[in-house]
């Protein structure tokens, strides 16, 4: 029982008493051979419940103590029960304790009020009713905090099951969107592939034109050669070496037609390859942002179990505790529901902006691609013009003929 100030006591004391119920006025206090008498009336008759050590203790103490620090001590002891009675935070814990000083004033108060008996029989009985009125307002408040304490369990666990939930739902989505990311890498793969192939076809159908018209040529060549023998043999000499000069020009043209087209197919190389670079670079950038979404969500799920935990366990300590702090906790629990909430509407506006990223890169992925294509294609239709134009020699031997 923590020591009390004999001065605060007197001053606090009736405060005290009209607390826990003491309405009467309290019996004029006597003097000291009236407590000495008393004393030696408590000394000669025996103790009910203690025995000679605690006897002479309390004759001791009514002796060498006046009757009024006494009785100033005594209340302010029972004042101080009734405010740990008040104390519904610590009450649990020192229950037991509280209930031993409640046995010990009850002795010291048989020991020493034995000539105040018959005056305070209604003060006992008010006393009494205090009690039991306190005993029945302590239960019904610790019930009332343990139906609170369910609630608010029952509470915890549906927000715990919605950020399950929640988790699950975000991981799906974000399963969803790597699994429709990788098909469209695929798609854009495949035609990239086929656009190559289409490339190649058309190639060689050129190159298969070229061959045509060169044997077309030279059937021609032929043709004229043969009248140019039938017309004479003086313009044979001059013939042949306009032939020599046709043939060292067309074998030019040939080269050079060999060479655009093998400069034409290595840019081709060159830009596949760009574009499976430029692929590769934005599948990395979107794994690596996926992979630090996931980690961002499985840090938010570690801190809200952090914050359940360490609300659970306030709610926990203070389950016991006054109304005022139920409320207080409530409060709490509320601010932490409502960060919570605020941080699913971070997460959800860091993974939109993501995807809003994601889709930017999608987007200059497919720009580059369509202006490779439109490139790819210029330079196939600069190639058939190439080849549709007739050289310069076969329009000097057509000319000849």
């Amino acid at each position: 029982m923590p020591m009390v100030h004999l001065g605060a006591a007197k001053k606090t004391l009736p405060a005290q008493l009209a607390h826990a119920g003491f309405n009467r006025r309290l019996a004029p206090v006597r003097s000291s051979s009236e407590s000495k008498a008393t004393v030696e009336s408590a000394l000669a008759e025996p103790a009910p419940q203690q025995g000679p050590s605690m006897t002479a203790q309390v004759a001791l103490i009514l002796a060498t103590t006046p009757i009024v620090e006494v009785l100033a001590t005594v209340f302010a002891a029972c004042g101080t029960f009734f405010g740990l009675l008040g104390r519904m935070d610590i009450w649990k814990a020192t229950e037991k304790e509280s209930f031993d000083a409640v046995h010990k004033a009850q002795n010291v108060l048989t020991a020493s009020l034995e000539s105040l008996r018959q005056d305070r029989k209604d003060d006992q009985k008010a006393f009494t009713g205090s009690l039991e009125s306190l005993h029945k307002s302590g239960e019904a408040s610790l019930e009332s905090l343990h139906q609170d304490r369910k609630d608010d369990q029952k509470a915890l666990l549906a927000s715990l099951e919605s950020l399950r939930q929640d988790r699950k739902d975000d991981q799906k989505a974000f399963t969803g969107s790597l699994e429709s990311l990788r098909k469209s890498g695929e798609a854009s793969l495949e035609s990239l592939r086929q656009d190559r192939k289409d490339e190649q076809k058309a190639l060689l159908a050129s190159l298969e034109s070229l061959r045509q018209d060169r044997k077309d040529d030279q059937k021609a060549f032929t043709g004229s050669l043969e009248s140019l023998r039938k017309n004479g043999e003086a313009s044979l000499e001059s013939l042949h070496q306009d032939r020599k000069d046709d043939q060292k020009a067309f074998t030019g043209s040939l080269e050079s037609l060999r060479k655009s087209g093998e400069a034409s197919l290595e840019s081709l190389h060159q830009d596949r390859k760009d574009d499976q670079k430029a692929l590769t670079v934005s599948l990395e950038s979107l794994r690596k942002s996926g992979e630090a979404s996931l980690e961002s969500l499985r840090q938010d799920r570690k801190d809200d179990q952090k914050a359940l935990l360490a609300s659970l366990e306030s709610l926990g300590k203070g389950i016991h505790g006054l109304e005022l702090l139920r409320y207080a906790d409530r409060e709490a629990w509320k601010q932490d529901v409502l960060a919570s909430e605020a941080r699913q509407e971070g997460r959800l506006e860091t993974r939109i902006a993501d995807m809003k990223a994601d889709s930017r890169a999608t987007t200059l992925v497919c720009d580059f691609r369509s202006k490779s294509k439109r490139i790819k294609q210029r330079k196939t239709n600069n190639n058939s013009s190439s080849a549709a134009k007739p050289s310069k020699p076969e329009e000097t031997l057509a000319e000849k003929s």
